[in-house]
């Protein structure tokens, strides 16, 4: 089986995105009815705390490394004509 068949579609592309959002948002309202087991920060006690902390901690890294990568590795647009 070609995965890039079944994932490279445009069509499919759409109905993948809906899918993934809609559980998405599944998945954070049902974090409001699951009562956490362990709590061992303050913090803990806040319904979907993990869930926006990945999202927030998540995007950081991408912006980051996205500076990164344009600060260091991106070289000027005559680098290879000199």
């Amino acid at each position: 089986m070609n995965l890039e068949k079944i994932f490279g579609d445009p069509g499919l592309k759409r109905v993948y995105k809906v899918l993934f959002v809609i559980a998405l948002i599944f998945f954070f309202c049902v974090g409001f009815f699951v009562e956490p087991h362990h709590i061992y920060f303050p913090w803990d006690r806040l319904p979907v705390f993990n869930a926006i902390f990945g999202l927030v901690g998540a995007s950081i890294v991408i912006v980051f490394s996205k500076v990164v990568v344009q600060w260091f590795i991106s070289k000027k647009e005559d680098y290879y004509d000199r």
